[in-house]
């Protein structure tokens, strides 16, 4: 398993949160023009559940949570928790601003807008909260969202994982324009 964020790991394109409510949560899911799923289970309850739709950029992870929460008895609004923040400074923000894409889809712009290092994917702009080792998080569609940027000791920072996805830095993506 590779570490995504605190507490997520992936795993054969399979998000897996150890320690959700003394459970393990295993899920993937997405979105592409007129459709949009999610599908995991949790191995201990012996419990599986899917969401299919035919709408893009439906909330199909939401919907799934709900679903397992409701089965496992726990509270409907119940997520993984969001690890508490880390101080950066401006000058360290800066550093992982650019444009990045995959040949799968979901580009993202990193941008600072003042102190705050922002996010625009999937036609939301979102700020986001550092965590960790090259890591921060965002909320979107009422659920925590982790970004976490590979770095390359010469290269700098060169790739973005986010969605269960690797998005390469785009050539001349250094300082994005606000």
């Amino acid at each position: 398993m590779y570490p995504i964020g605190p507490g997520r790991y992936y795993a054969y394109a399979l998000q897996v949160t150890p320690g959700y409510c003394g459970m393990t949560l295993v899920e993937h899911g997405g979105s592409q023009v007129g459709v949009s799923s999610h599908f995991g289970f949790v191995p201990e309850a012996g419990l599986s559940a899917a969401v299919l739709t035919n709408v893009s950029r439906v909330p199909a992870d939401v919907i799934w949570q709900g679903a397992v929460n409701t089965a496992l008895g726990l509270p409907l609004e119940q997520a993984p928790p969001v690890p508490p923040g880390v101080d950066l400074e401006p000058g360290e923000l800066a550093q992982y601003q650019g444009a990045y894409g995959s040949d799968e889809g979901g580009n993202a712009r990193v941008f600072l807008e003042g102190d705050v290092l922002k996010v625009t994917t999937e036609g939301e702009t979102l700020a986001l909260t550092p965590v960790g080792d090259h890591t921060f998080t965002y909320v979107s569609r009422a659920r925590a969202r982790t970004l976490k940027f590979v770095w390359h000791d010469q290269e700098g920072c060169w790739m973005l994982f986010a969605g269960l996805r690797m998005h390469r830095k785009l050539p001349g993506a250094g300082e994005v324009p606000q």
